[in-house]
């Protein structure tokens, strides 16, 4: 069904607005079990609309370092960022759309198979 489809049981916040204390809620709400290896999901609009934001000490909640091979890394508290097009800006969303999340990509696989091959019966002697 896809990962934005999908009706398992999760923890949906509604926000009109990013702030500190939503982003700290959703990674509360995170079990620690999926910790290790999940990323926050959103377009580059929102994480912008995130970058510019300070916690109450003015420091940045986001980050954007460039790492050894010079490609931005963005993390949200430490957490890594995905940038993906196919989610709504958090300023052009409407009630009910998604326009970020938490996920760990490990637990979800592509079902397909490129080995795959179509052969017409031939009748060998045996």
């Amino acid at each position: 069904t896809g990962i934005l489809k999908d009706a398992a049981a999760g923890v949906k916040l509604d926000v009109k607005d990013f702030d500190y204390a939503t982003l700290v809620k959703a990674e509360g709400e995170l079990p620690v079990e999926y910790e290790e290896g999940s990323v926050w999901v959103m377009t580059k609009k929102t994480f912008m609309n995130i970058e510019g934001m300070t916690d109450k000490n003015g420091q940045p909640i986001a980050r954007v370092n460039y790492g050894m091979g010079g490609k931005p890394e963005r993390s949200i508290l430490g957490r890594g960022v995905l940038i993906v097009p196919y989610l709504k800006n958090i300023d052009a969303a409407t009630t009910g759309d998604i326009v970020a999340f938490i996920y760990r990509f490990e637990d979800y696989a592509l079902n397909t198979n490129y080995q795959i091959g179509v052969k017409t019966y031939e009748d060998n002697e045996t």
